[in-house]
């Protein structure tokens, strides 16, 4: 469904992510909206470009451009005269929320929040000092969309001050992800594992929030009890990890929807943070099974198709992959399919993108 308004976004990058995924996605239903990008050169620029979409890419690096970059981006709203800005993720929000204060015409603006309960300890003091800011703004934007209930339910409890807000979960595109033999003969092949083998796909950058330690630890547990059991991460770093016996890790995969393939189930380890995860949703599409902590609106995106652990708990990680393991070859071949199912009927890209289009009129 396209939206018949003239609507910029402001993202921070166009690099690999779950938020510029949904990007793109909407720009596809959506070929006349324009992206401005805060830094340059990301990952989806070209396929932006490719596709004659207007792309402003400023090239920000540093705190000290950052004046710089909010004049830029005042004189591109100027110039541009969208009928809505749409600010993805914190950064964003928080330039378009201090731009807002200088701008002449009061364009309507959106801010897509799509996180849950981060725990910024881990992190920098520049990230902590965005997301209070945005707090104390969080009442100059006309609309706050988050992609989870858990995420609006967290900035809620934190002091995010705006009656204008809903949820529109993240869409997934069930026919770039889908089943394929062909390509799971090959990828097995490619990377030696037997049909007798039970493969699980991890796909997450190493971060504090995504908990590989965990995960290693648990699958270790299993590898020791049943060999048949196989783990491959993907991901920008997972190739610098140290990895136990029976995982093996790719690094960054461009293709995404073609190495699901080689699974038969995936495991979200996240100890916090999530708010949808498109990981979850792609491979659940993808027909493998899902096993993931209860973080985010994991429990929401699984339903009863899948197993629900608690955060940072190796033995609930160890004794559900376990109970995958003891699955016969049809029952897990019905919950793989009950899986795509699920996500199919609850979670399409359609549902998506009309949300939005809806919201955009609204605003």
């Amino acid at each position: 469904m396209k939206s018949k308004n003239k609507v910029l976004h402001i993202i921070s990058g166009l690099g690999i992510g779950g938020a510029e995924r949904q990007l793109i996605e909407l720009l596809k239903q959506n070929p006349t909206h324009a992206v401005c990008s805060l830094t340059s050169d990301g990952f989806f620029s070209n396929e932006i470009k490719n596709k004659n979409i207007r792309l402003w890419e400023l090239g920000l690096g540093s705190i000290y451009q950052y004046p710089a970059t909010l004049l830029k981006v005042k004189k591109i709203i100027g110039n541009y005269e969208p009928d809505v800005i749409h600010a993805w993720m914190y950064h964003s929000c928080l330039t378009v929320g201090i731009v807002a204060l200088f701008l002449k015409n009061k364009i309507p603006i959106l801010w897509g929040i799509r996180c849950s309960n981060m725990n910024t300890k881990n992190y920098s003091f520049q990230l902590k000092t965005t997301i209070r800011a945005c707090k104390l703004l969080s009442k100059r934007s006309q609309h706050i969309v988050y992609n989870s209930d858990s995420g609006m339910t967290f900035h809620n409890n934190i002091g995010y001050d705006n009656n204008s807000k809903s949820v529109i979960f993240n869409g997934i595109d069930t026919k770039r992800f889908s089943p394929n033999k062909k390509t799971r003969k090959s990828l097995r092949n490619k990377y030696n594992f037997k049909d007798r083998d039970i493969v699980l796909i991890n796909v997450a950058r190493v971060d504090p929030m995504k908990d590989h330690e965990t995960l290693l630890n648990a699958f270790k547990k299993v590898y020791n009890k049943d060999s048949r059991i196989k783990l491959i991460l993907v991901g920008k770093d997972t190739d610098k990890l140290d990895l136990p016996k029976g995982a093996i890790s790719i690094g960054i995969y461009y293709d995404i929807e073609k190495i699901y393939n080689i699974g038969d189930a995936i495991v979200s380890s996240s100890k916090f943070g999530e708010g949808f995860s498109n990981v979850l949703g792609e491979a659940m599409s993808s027909c493998l099974f899902p096993i993931s902590t209860n973080v985010g609106d994991a429990k929401n995106i699984i339903g009863n198709t899948g197993i629900i652990i608690s955060p940072n708990n190796i033995s609930q990680l160890e004794e559900s992959i376990l109970i995958l393991i003891g699955f016969s070859k049809k029952d897990l071949s019905f919950k793989q399919i009950a899986a795509r199912k699920r996500i199919s009927e609850n979670f399409n890209l359609d549902r998506m993108t009309k949300a939005y289009s809806n919201l955009y009129k609204t605003i």
